[in-house]
């Protein structure tokens, strides 16, 4: 299923990208790599879910849930973000 892993330490995330041979489904689309970002001694980073060009992302977006938190003070929605031009869809966490 994986076809190889990579990591990169760069500033300020650190990044591993999974990249998966074809076959790979996420909720029955045709998925190409996973990426895990985040900030060393941090809290914060993102998991990117990067689709095949046949995928029909939208049709998953119902399965991501959006929430309310505070962060540094302020309340701020958090959740995943489709990126129609990439086929990534994008969760934050702090």
């Amino acid at each position: 299923m994986i076809k190889d892993v990579k990591m990169k330490k760069g500033e300020p995330y650190t990044e591993y990208r999974v990249i998966f041979n074809k076959g790979v489904t996420y909720r029955g689309q045709p998925l190409e790599e996973y990426t895990f970002s985040f900030i060393p001694e941090s809290s914060g980073g993102e998991n990117v879910l990067k689709f095949a060009s046949t995928a029909t992302v939208p049709t998953i977006m119902p399965n991501f849930k959006t929430r309310t938190m505070e962060y540094w003070g302020e309340m701020e929605k958090r959740g995943a973000g489709y990126d129609s031009k990439n086929k990534t869809v994008t969760c934050y966490f702090w």
